[in-house]
């Protein structure tokens, strides 16, 4: 089984309650599940871990109302969450994604699976190391039993999960590239400029498209345009790719 890990928290101190901020009337933490169910279909499992954070009440309060499995763990040590999440489902695989990037594309979760599943000797996929998709599209996948296994974890490990896969030659790792060059875009949620930033370029989205396109895959190809034909979603990207580096 594949098991898709969304990291979520409000604590943050650059966007306080940043997962459960509306973009275009729904909470960002929705946008996020929602996308990822979009096209993985059957291929994997989804849950959102969170902290025992009172902040973070929210988080678990919008999981029940949506029927999202939803676990909650130690406020800073991360790792350890996704460890007990690992006793309690034993999945082959985690995919991990953090609450921070609301216009994720499953497209990208399904070719990383399609990846790990073809080459058995790979133990940690991403497109987060060699960047070639925005600041957003953050995805990684790896076997999910060498997040239980003995061994000295670091600081950054507790924090963001991963480092020991990707810092070390013990593992075999791989980068998944985009056929063209994006990284250059921002749609990650950091900041108010971040937020201001996706909450138009999605409402322009849905008029562009109707409606009901809300959950819609966005991917690197059409943000490039949307943002480089609109002047406003120009000034603003501008805006938060500086204040992002403050």
């Amino acid at each position: 089984m594949n098991l898709v890990i969304i990291q979520s928290r409000n604590g943050s101190s650059r966007l306080p309650f940043k997962s459960s901020l509306s973009l275009v009337g729904y909470p960002t933490i929705i946008h996020v599940v929602n996308r990822v169910k979009k096209i993985l279909g059957d291929n994997a499992s989804i849950i959102v871990a969170t902290s025992s954070n009172i902040e973070d009440d929210v988080i678990s309060d919008i999981c029940e109302l949506s029927k999202i499995k939803c676990f909650r763990g130690h406020p800073t040590n991360v790792l350890s969450r996704f460890q007990e999440i690992y006793k309690i489902y034993q999945p082959e695989n985690i995919i991990r994604i953090t609450g921070d990037c609301p216009l994720i594309d499953a497209n990208i979760i399904n070719n990383l699976i399609d990846i790990l599943e073809k080459n058995k000797e790979i133990d940690y996929v991403s497109n987060t190391i060699d960047r070639s998709f925005p600041h957003g599209f953050d995805t990684e996948i790896f076997r999910a039993f060498l997040i239980n296994k003995n061994r000295n974890f670091s600081k950054a490990d507790f924090e963001h999960v991963t480092p020991f896969l990707y810092s070390s030659k013990e593992f075999k790792v791989k980068q998944y590239i985009n056929n063209v060059d994006y990284s250059k875009y921002r749609v990650t949620l950091d900041t108010k400029y971040d937020y201001f930033f996706i909450n138009k370029l999605l409402k322009k989205k849905i008029q562009k498209s109707g409606i009901n396109s809300n959950f819609d895959i966005i991917n690197s190809e059409e943000i490039s345009n949307l943002i480089e034909n609109d002047k406003e979603l120009l000034e603003l990207q501008f805006l938060a790719l500086n204040k992002s580096k403050e």
